[in-house]
């Protein structure tokens, strides 16, 4: 519970702000790809990441996974997984990928 008056000048005030998206762009497509690879980046499990989204508790992978479906949620998270081990492999060759 709040111990004090909301105060707009206050940095660490948690504020929502809705970002409008391009023309053309998807932004829940947009969304779940950041999610996704964060995830990974973090070292996350593909299994453990696809959970998450079906968690009501995390609204916003929760929320993409009820408007996209499981299948959407799978591929991405293959996609996801696959552009980040190759974007490791570049940055630590592939051989150091084939030891993990």
């Amino acid at each position: 519970m709040p111990t004090k008056n909301f105060d707009p000048h206050d940095p660490f005030d948690l504020v929502g702000t809705v970002i409008p998206s391009e023309d053309g762009v998807d932004g829940v497509e947009e969304m779940a790809r950041a999610l996704v690879s964060e995830y990974l980046t973090m070292g996350w499990d593909p299994d453990v990441i696809y959970d998450l989204f079906k968690k009501p508790q995390y609204r916003g992978p929760n929320i993409i996974y009820r408007q996209m479906g499981e299948e959407y949620v799978r591929n991405l998270i293959a996609d996801e997984r696959e552009s980040h081990r190759a974007m490791m492999a570049r940055i630590l060759g592939e051989s150091v990928l084939e030891e993990v």
